[in-house]
């Protein structure tokens, strides 16, 4: 896998995908719970599903919407925070 940061080869995409399977693993979900991530285009984004889709969690992706400083009422987007994927910490 090539990406802006660098390159995956099989072996080591099947390696990272793993290490984020396990830390998944441990926040104590059940096969078939979902696993809710913002859709970005950073390897993240594919690891972290493909490790979803290895247990048994279904990933659901979900898209950035437009950040806007003003408030827009009741169904205003809050700025998300930048979290990583549980078991790429482990990296």
């Amino acid at each position: 896998m090539l990406w802006l940061g660098g390159t995956y080869n099989c072996t080591e995409f099947d390696e990272v995908t793993e290490k984020v399977a396990a830390g998944l693993l441990g926040l104590g979900l059940n096969p078939r719970d979902r696993v809710i991530f913002q859709l970005t285009n950073t390897s993240e984004t594919l690891i972290c599903f493909i490790a979803c889709w290895k247990i048994g969690y279904l990933g659901v992706l979900v898209a950035p919407k437009r950040i806007s400083s003003k408030p827009m009422g009741r169904n205003s987007v809050s700025r998300p925070s930048r979290t990583r994927c549980k078991g790429l910490s482990q990296r």
